[in-house]
């Protein structure tokens, strides 16, 4: 209940927590911690933001992907409680994807980002995370993984 320590706990949120293991953890303690109350201040849920906002669009991809739940929370539940707004269209786009899936943002791509290659190469990793999500061909996902 001490402000300075909550301050403190939360601006280091975005250089302590490299992983969203991390960030899951965090969240835990806090709701443990937190007791009986209800909802998130204002301090936790810009702590979250600027997690998100803080990465790299890819190597928000990239995590997004490879830590999607841990403590039982997952990206989407902290995205929803924290209210992320996108720093970026990048950074949106991961964002978009965690809550809306891959048929949402490709059509968001090739409707407002055609040709642009950032955009192309973070839809290019997604979609292929997603395929190899559900293949059953080995030679594919170890294809897949060498290229991306």
């Amino acid at each position: 209940s001490d402000v300075a320590t909550k301050r403190a706990a939360y601006k280091a949120v975005k250089s302590v927590c490299r992983i969203p293991t991390h960030l899951f953890y965090f969240t835990e303690l806090c709701e443990k911690l937190s007791g009986l109350s209800s909802g998130w201040g204002r301090g936790m849920r810009r702590a979250i933001s600027e997690w998100y906002n803080g990465r790299d669009a890819m190597r928000l991809a990239l995590s997004v992907t490879k830590y999607r739940a841990r403590e039982g929370w997952s990206h989407r539940d902290l995205l929803r409680l924290a209210h992320v707004k996108p720093c970026d269209d990048l950074v949106g786009l991961v964002l978009k994807y965690v809550i809306k899936g891959i048929k949402c943002i490709e059509d968001d791509v090739k409707e407002k980002h055609n040709d642009e290659p950032k955009f192309e190469r973070i839809l290019e990793y997604l979609k292929a995370v997603e395929c190899v999500k559900s293949s059953r061909d080995e030679e594919f996902v170890c294809k897949m993984i060498d290229k991306h």
